[in-house]
């Protein structure tokens, strides 16, 4: 339980400080550059359009959002 309340707080974090942000989303991209290098994809444009769509509003948040279900279960969402 204490796990799942960390990385629900540390993906909150991720939506409000940008410094934080750029932490979490290069986590993110390391393993999403390495399929798109590993099946011969332009990395680059992948980069490129993925920190475009985090920074859509305006300002730099989390790609990934964790939240807490009532059942107590991590529930992941992306592009919100």
């Amino acid at each position: 339980m204490e796990l799942a309340r960390r990385i629900v707080l540390a993906s909150e974090l991720a939506q409000e400080d940008p410094d934080r942000a750029v932490t979490h989303n290069k986590g993110i991209m390391n393993g999403i550059s390495a399929l798109a290098l590993a099946t011969g994809n332009d990395t680059r444009a992948i980069e490129a359009a993925a920190h475009a769509w985090a920074c859509r509003s305006g300002r730099v948040r989390g790609l990934s959002r964790f939240t807490l279900s009532p059942g107590h279960r991590v529930r992941s969402s992306a592009g919100r």
